[in-house]
C-alpha cells in the first residue's frame, strides 16, 4: 500500500505518523514554570525543552488537563475492591482463573446496571484481563495450567 504500517501485536501505527509526548512531565512542568515566571517566552521554552509551543500554552492556561484516552471501565476503588476479593479467595484456598475474574466483573457490571460498550455482553475480553493482571502483577500471581 501507499503507507507503511508498523504492526505491533494488536496496535497498528503508521510509520512516520504523529509522535506522541517525546518529553517528560518534569520537563513540561519546568517549561511552564519558566514561562509563567517570565524567564522564557513560550517559543524559547518550546525550543529549549523540545515541547510543542501549543502544549506549553495549554498547560499554562490550564486547558486539557484530563488524562488522554477513555476512562477505565472500573474506577480505582472498584478495581481495589476486586483485587481485595481475589486475594482473599486465594488465601482461603480458592484461586480464580482469568475466566472467573471476567465473570465476576460481568456480574458486577450487570448488578450495577452498567452496560460497557467495549465488552461483549459486559464480559471483559482477553486484552482487558491481561492488562488487569499486568496492572496488579505485584499482588496477583498467575498460574498457568496445561
Amino acid at each position: 500500500s501507499q503507507h507503511q504500517i508498523l504492526n505491533m501485536g494488536r496496535c497498528r501505527k503508521k510509520i512516520g505518523g504523529r509522535t506522541y509526548k517525546n518529553f517528560s512531565d518534569h520537563d513540561l512542568q519546568r517549561a511552564v514554570a519558566l514561562v509563567k515566571n517570565g524567564v522564557l517566552s513560550e517559543r524559547q521554552a518550546a525550543e529549549q525543552f523540545g515541547i510543542p509551543k501549543s502544549t506549553i500554552n495549554r498547560k499554562r492556561n490550564k486547558k486539557n488537563l484530563k488524562p488522554v484516552g477513555r476512562p477505565c471501565v472500573l474506577s480505582t476503588i472498584e478495581e481495589s475492591m476486586l483485587l481485595d476479593g481475589l486475594v482473599t479467595a486465594g488465601k482461603w484456598g480458592f484461586p480464580l482463573t482469568s475466566k472467573d475474574i471476567g465473570f465476576i466483573v460481568k456480574n458486577y457490571l450487570d448488578t450495577e446496571g452498567r452496560k460497557e460498550q467495549r465488552f461483549k455482553d459486559n464480559l471483559p475480553g482477553q486484552d482487558w484481563l491481561k492488562l488487569f493482571l499486568h496492572r496488579h502483577n505485584d499482588v496477583l500471581t498467575v498460574f498457568l495450567i496445561f
